[in-house]
């Protein structure tokens, strides 16, 4: 078995993709052309094309263009079983998927109706292929009206019910300062929801040390700069707090020149908790597996360090405890038997 089939064949869980980066092009384009979008739309042809040659500064735009397309709950429930359909190919047994409701706004749903719409995607991936899917509710950082209103629902019993495990933060930070979200997000925490934001993207490590301070993350995603602060690495390990990174964000964004210069090896290195996560995976043209080849292919970690990486990512998730420590130990005994394979 070559390296490659073992990162293909190793069961893995995924907690950081976008449900509106998982879309995929020819799929959100045959759901515009069943809703009669390009009537309606300006330089229709031309948003077709930046859903498969985005231009990266104006991702939000697509993101949002996109989104708007999605007008019926059949488009919906669709985009949510492929998503865990390309999820099921890269043998991932159990993801936490984040989902900004008002991007489908057309659909005029109210939340609970959202949420079992998504669920019924979730369900019969689920049937079809053994897949176990969470939410994670997310809000842009342009929206802190919406954010008490969100976090209100997304901590009641019913939603929890539904497969909520957490509240996110996304967005640029230069729109809004972080503590606009303060009072939301320390109701999700005295309610023991957790708590998944986007930080150092054009902050850096102040980014990152404000949102710490105002909403106590669980998890950060990206955390641009933390490698080379001290005193984010020292918060990070104090809080228990773990990041989940993605190489193909930073290249596409020019973050770094080329994979070799990504601080991953930093970060494992200072003892926090890493995870691997393709994050938006259609529009950054990656997957889960992309980005487990492209950290062992640019020597960032070993294959033993990969393992731990890819456990990392079981012992992260918002699963209970038990749950966490059995799938641990299955995964453990999924990869023995696997580098047997790769070593004979």
């Amino acid at each position: 078995m070559k390296i490659s089939d073992y990162i293909q064949s190793m069961p893995k869980v995924e907690l950081n993709l976008q449900l509106h980066g998982a879309m995929k092009p020819q799929t959100i384009a045959t759901i515009a052309d069943q809703n009669d979008v390009a009537e309606s739309t300006k330089h229709f042809q031309n948003w077709v094309r930046l859903l498969s040659a985005p231009e990266y500064n104006k991702l939000d735009d697509i993101i949002r263009m996109a989104s708007s397309w999605v007008q019926q709950p059949e488009d919906l429930k669709l985009l949510v079983y492929e998503a865990a359909t390309a999820l099921h190919k890269q043998n991932v047994r159990y993801a936490e998927i984040s989902v900004d409701p008002s991007l489908y706004a057309a659909l005029a749903l109210q939340a609970d109706d959202f949420l079992a719409l998504i669920n019924d995607g979730r369900d019969r991936a689920q049937r079809a292929w053994g897949i176990r899917i969470a939410w994670i509710i997310s809000m842009g950082r342009e929206e802190p009206r919406r954010a008490e209103e969100t976090i209100r629902w997304a901590t009641t019993m019913a939603a929890r019910k539904g497969g909520i495990v957490a509240v996110g933060l996304g967005g640029r930070e230069s729109l809004l300062p972080v503590g606009q979200f303060e009072r939301p997000f320390k109701q999700a925490e005295k309610r023991d929801v957790a708590r998944v934001v986007r930080a150092g993207d054009e902050q850096g490590a102040e980014g990152i040390l404000n949102s710490m301070a105002a909403l106590a993350p669980n998890r950060i995603i990206d955390a641009r700069g933390a490698a080379d602060s001290p005193e984010v690495l020292e918060k990070l390990r104090e809080g228990n707090v773990t990041l989940s990174l993605n190489l193909s964000r930073a290249l596409k964004h020019g973050w770094v020149k080329a994979p070799a210069n990504y601080p991953l090896r930093a970060l494992y290195d200072s003892g926090i908790t890493v995870t691997l996560g393709s994050d938006m995976p259609s529009l950054y043209q990656t997957s889960l597996v992309g980005e487990y080849q492209k950290a062992l292919d640019n020597e960032l970690v070993t294959l033993d360090e990969l393992d731990e990486i890819a456990l990392n990512a079981v012992r992260a998730s918002f699963l209970p405890d038990d749950e966490k420590a059995a799938m641990v130990e299955t995964f453990k005994s999924e990869y023995a038997g696997l580098r047997e394979l790769v070593e004979a």
